[in-house]
């Protein structure tokens, strides 16, 4: 264990908060669970890095877990998985890049992207 009887409280502080995210780093690696998350943020420090505004659909977005039909059905709280455009099974994936009832909205968001009128990211660095 190191001593620091002599170190600023800064030095202190920064030590500390690298050990703990080393440490969070070695968890995150080893866990099985939050595959869905550790899609969106591979190490803790990517996460870090970014500032997030939390709300419902973004942590539905990156857990998996709310209201998208495969996770109730899961629960059996609804008798089919099937998304509302008849297609496939609603998952995130399916809603982000295929549901066939979003693809105005993805075009749209794609133009307002390539106008630079909004960012490619719902994370803005810090």
């Amino acid at each position: 264990m190191e001593c620091y009887n002599k170190a600023p409280k800064s030095v202190v502080r920064s030590k500390l908060g690298k050990k703990s995210v080393e440490k969070w780093q070695r968890d995150w690696v080893h866990t099985t669970k939050g595959q869905i998350t550790k899609e969106h943020f591979p190490t803790v420090a990517d996460r870090l890095k970014v500032k997030i505004n939390l709300t419902n659909n973004f942590t539905t977005m990156v857990t998996g877990h709310g209201n998208i039909r495969s996770y109730l059905y899961r629960f059996k709280i609804l008798e089919t998985p099937l998304c509302s455009c008849g297609t496939e099974t609603q998952t995130i994936d399916h809603l982000l890049y295929k549901c066939e009832r979003l693809t105005l909205r993805r075009r749209i968001k794609s133009h307002l992207l390539f106008a630079g009128i909004i960012r490619s990211s719902p994370f803005s660095p810090r």
